[in-house]
């Protein structure tokens, strides 16, 4: 008997369904580096760059940073590499002590967005890296108790669009005080204010 497929999800959440149910898995997935996909992968790169000046940045499932503009380069610039992770991964940069905590104006609410949406994908796909990941915050600094986390909410509102508030060193030409504020978009659903540093 075959399996009907009519579900209305991304196609690595059918899989998911399909093998709850007892059925293989339909679609296949390939990574973003295979050659099959070049082109996909020259078409998100020139998007991005078009985003700039502002931040952007391709994730995968696991919120690794596969592509970047040059913007988002200098978003992490400074941000020790076993800090970020390799490759850079967003959970990692947004919430550890030595990485954007000190950038961002509005962590509580932020980080509180953060931690619900990686305990949600932790509970969704049981991914060993995923979990490893999570334990591994939960232990750092100004990060609530990992039971928690599901039930975390930024101001009591359920809303999956956040403006994340942080300070972006500038360049030499910025610091005349002409630069002004900078909006990004830094995942598929969290828009960024980016506001220029101009102190040391």
């Amino acid at each position: 008997m075959a399996a009907p497929v009519v579900l209305d999800l991304p196609l690595r959440e059918r899989n998911d369904w399909l093998l709850a149910a007892g059925y293989a898995p339909r679609f296949p997935e390939t990574p973003l580096s295979d050659p099959a996909l070049s082109g996909v992968r020259a078409s998100l790169q020139t998007l991005l760059n078009t985003h700039g000046p502002f931040p952007g940045a391709a994730i995968d499932g696991q919120w690794n940073v596969r592509l970047t503009n040059e913007a988002g380069r200098r978003l992490i610039s400074g941000i020790p590499e076993e800090v970020r992770g390799v490759p850079t991964n967003l959970f990692r940069t947004a919430l550890h002590p030595g990485a954007l905590v000190r950038r961002t104006r509005n962590f509580p609410q932020w980080s509180a967005h953060l931690l619900r949406r990686l305990d949600r994908a932790v509970v969704r796909t049981q991914d060993p890296a995923l979990v490893a990941l999570a334990d591994e915050i939960g232990t750092w600094p100004d990060i609530p108790d990992r039971r928690g986390w599901s039930r975390l909410s930024p101001d009591g509102t359920d809303d999956p669009v956040l403006s994340w508030q942080a300070l972006l060193p500038c360049r030499r030409g910025d610091r005349d005080g002409s630069a002004p504020a900078r909006r990004a978009q830094l995942t598929p659903t969290s828009p960024a204010v980016i506001m220029c540093r101009t102190g040391p």
